[in-house]
């Protein structure tokens, strides 16, 4: 490209924090620019016309940014959801745009990928600051230059690459909670052509949790490996082969119940119509985290588990005259497990949740890049996916004899009343490209197209148990039936007088699944250049998510000709206009207003059976909705010694169009037009400082930051019972930084106001369960040292 504008203050916004150790020098180092590949290019982050977040090692480690919630509270319109603690959930939202279901043959809404690699777990935006380099999130459909699945957006996680120089780093933690981390990198040369970087991590940490009738649970117990060697063959060609390996054994736990029955005396008897309630014959009256968020009452001491998650990524660039191409391919397979007490009791009757997922993936993409100095820059790419999933699940009462000896004769020796497994093989195709211009000094033109094509082979199964107890005693049913067993205390007894008790197979159902969908997305995007501290642009985009299926709920009504099992695309076209600028060289600031139309949003209902009295989630296609919104990120450099940042975005967001749903809290149809998508929150705003103080031989670097994130619906109705209300959360951290650059020490708080919120997770349950609060709370307060050693 023949023109390369300099727009170095506008930089200023996100490179306030890379530059915290500068001392009195740091206003000038700020002036550097930040380097990002969102366009699959190096370019400034100012030069890049996407609404985009890039947050630096540097910065997640000044700002205490270590998990995904931190992250989605200091990125605009960024939402998160972590559900039962231990890596479940796993869903991101960005400008409402996310995923409502982790079920095997669903798809998110937001790309997440690991040095250019496609991945459907969120975990790997929660990795060492030694090893990452930047995680870039780019908002707005992403399609033409991405694999898959950028409907909502993009995140990028970059680690970082073998240098030309030895570094090794021993960073460790100690905090409260029994915390404690050790993480060791080394990387540098081999030899000329060859470099190399390793890394180990460790975490263990006790849980915030106290369990008041048994075991403890868990908390945290983490490994993760990595090895990186890069070669440069020539000056111009480069390979890098990167494994990793990670396992862990992780506490999870049944969100808790916040608050009893709200039909009482009608307190329901059964777990649906299936199984006698647990909480009948609970050791206490109520559950603790009605009054405690932090203390539990459970017989079973939860864990999720990954044994041994193997990563394999290699990436091949050659630099030809005028084009550069790079070669993608990788491989990860692992097997998780997770099993906790699903009634969140201490009682005699126990039930158990257990939910696996083996997943193996393969993916290929091929990209080709023009390098030349023309006014044109183009990409064009090749994406393959073969991802190979399979996710049993199941609920037991593994005491309960009518269960295990049924009279069906069907053998269950766990127990089982409710169990379901998916099987799917996915295969995802597409070919994007992607085409610049440089018309002028000021104004680019950019044009992107893209064809999509997804096949999904499935199969699913389901079976249902029935304990007959309340049938049992006659005309007086569960009037004169739980009194005396209540009585004596035996959840699998026969009371005098009451007929023999017995448990049979309610259902064995089963089902396969074939479709394929397709899509063309397209994107177009205009720049200019307003002076020398400008950049204004404009896009219109299309986003397409592949349709699928919620593997295990049998949707199919079999009366129907239709496949109730199988929902549709998700289409989204985005509108959007940014400005990115600064004033006077110490204000920079980025802002986009965008408004989205969206239709066939994959929506998860719960659904009530009759037949079971279970009310299961299901998938459905919301017909039509709209989404609008405007975002600020900026930075004042109001001192040579203090730099603010500040940003805020606003969302509003509504069902456009008729969407009959049920509504399980009273077996009721409403219309939920009108209402806002979930984990919209109207507004969240996040303000960060930082000082850096010379004192003596060294800096004293104090960071600091406050996130407010407003309230947000969980569920299609927004009724106020089913809102997460709004939030704040406020970290800081100490450090010594000496000249010498050898070491630093730092103590940090996070939470430090012990705020309260179930931004984590939170439900209501249906009539059936008496329509009861749930939830599962954010960290609370927590505090620790950290020591780093450079050499």
């Amino acid at each position: 490209m023949t023109y390369l504008p300099h727009r170095h203050a506008r930089t200023l916004l996100f490179t306030a924090v890379a530059t915290l150790s500068a001392g009195p020098a740091m206003a000038q180092a700020l002036l550097e620019e930040v380097v990002v590949t969102a366009q699959k290019r190096e370019a400034t982050l100012s030069d890049t016309p996407i609404a985009i977040t890039a947050l630096t090692s540097e910065q997640l480690n000044a700002l205490g940014i270590v998990n995904q919630q931190d992250i989605a509270n200091f990125t605009p319109s960024m939402s998160y959801e972590e559900n039962a603690g231990g890596g479940e959930g796993n869903r991101i939202y960005l400008r409402g745009i996310g995923r409502e279901t982790s079920s095997a043959g669903t798809e998110p809404g937001v790309g997440v990928y690991d040095n250019g690699f496609y991945t459907n777990e969120s975990g790997v935006l929660a990795g060492s600051v030694d090893r990452i380099d930047r995680i870039e999130i780019l908002r707005g459909p992403q399609g033409t230059l991405y694999g898959r699945n950028t409907t909502g957006g993009a995140i990028n996680v970059i680690s970082k690459k073998p240098g030309d120089e030895f570094e090794h780093v021993v960073r460790g933690v100690v905090g409260d909670y029994s915390t404690t981390s050790l993480q060791l990198t080394s990387s540098g040369p081999i030899t000329d052509k060859v470099g190399y970087l390793v890394h180990y991590s460790q975490l263990d940490q006790d849980s915030f949790y106290e369990n008041l009738t048994g075991p403890d649970p868990r908390g945290i117990d983490t490994d993760y490996i990595e090895g990186q060697i890069d070669v440069d063959f020539t000056d111009n060609i480069n390979w890098n082969l990167r494994y990793t390996s990670a396992s862990f054994k992780n506490e999870t736990l049944e969100r808790a119940k916040l608050d009893g029955y709200r039909n009482e005396p009608d307190a329901p008897s059964r777990l649906g119509e299936i199984v006698i309630n647990p909480e009948l014959f609970a050791v206490l009256d109520e559950g603790p985290g009605q009054s405690d968020p932090f203390k539990i009452s459970s017989d079973f001491r939860g864990e999720v588990a990954i044994d041994d998650q193997q990563v394999f990524q290699s990436t091949l660039s050659i630099d030809f005259d005028g084009v550069t191409v790079r070669m993608l391919n990788g491989y990860q397979d692992y097997t998780w497990n997770s099993a906790k007490d699903f009634d969140g009791l201490n009682s005699p009757a126990s039930f158990v949740e257990t939910i696996a997922q083996e997943e193996k993936n393969v993916q290929h993409e091929l990209q080709f890049i023009s390098n030349g100095d023309g006014d044109i820059d183009w990409v064009l790419g090749l994406f393959y996916l073969k991802n190979d999933n399979t996710q049993p699940y199941a609920l037991t009462d593994a005491a309960n004899p009518f269960l295990i000896n049924n009279i069906s004769g069907v053998e269950n020796p766990d127990g089982i009343f409710y169990d379901q497994v998916g099987v799917l093989e996915a295969t995802s195709m597409a070919i994007y490209s992607q085409v610049d211009w440089q018309v002028n000094e000021r104004l680019s033109l950019s044009a992107g197209l893209r064809y999509s094509e997804d096949e999904k082979k499935a199969s699913e199964e389901q079976q249902i148990f029935y304990d007959s107890a309340l049938d049992s005693c006659g005309g007086g049913g569960a009037d004169e039936f739980l009194p005396a067993l209540r009585a004596g205390g035996d959840p699998y007894g026969i009371p005098a007088g009451c007929a023999t008790r017995f448990g049979f197979q309610v259902s064995d159902l089963s089902a396969e699944h074939e479709e394929t969908w397709d899509a063309v997305n397209w994107r177009l995007n205009a720049s200019y250049e307003i002076g020398d501290d400008g950049l204004l642009f404009a896009t219109v985009s299309t986003g397409y998510k592949p349709g699928g299926f919620r593997l295990g709920a049998m949707q199919d009504d079999p009366t129907t000709p239709e496949n109730e099992s199988v929902v549709d695309n998700e289409e989204l076209t985005s509108y959007e206009i940014g400005y990115k600028g600064t004033i006077a060289d110490k204000l920079s600031f980025s802002t986009a207003v965008f408004f989205y139309d969206y239709e066939d949003m994959q929506v998860e209902l719960a659904i009530l059976d009759a037949n079971t009295g279970i009310a299961t989630a299901r998938l459905a296609n919301a017909p039509k909705s709209e989404v609008y919104g405007f975002e600020f990120e900026s930075t004042w450099l109001a001192t040579e010694k203090l730099t603010l940042l500040a940003n805020y975005s606003y969302l509003k967001s509504e069902y456009t169009e008729e969407f009959i749903v049920q509504d399980n809290k009273d077996g009721q149809l409403r219309d939920v037009q009108g209402n806002e998508l979930n984990r919209t929150p109207n507004n969240k705003f996040t303000l960060a400082a930082y000082y850096v103080q010379p004192v003596g031989p060294g800096d004293v670097v104090l960071t600091a930051n406050y996130s407010y994130i407003d309230d947000q619906y969980m569920t299609v109705f927004n009724d106020d019972i089913e809102t997460v209300d709004s939030y704040q959360q406020v970290n800081a951290r100490i450090a010594w930084k000496p000249d010498s650059a050898k070491y630093e020490v730092a103590v940090f708080g996070q939470n430090l106001t012990d705020e309260l919120s179930y931004a984590n997770a939170y439900g209501v349950s249906g009539e059936a369960d008496g329509v009861r609060r749930s939830g599962r709370p954010i960290n609370p307060r927590t505090y620790g040292l950290e020591a780093v050693v450079f050499f």
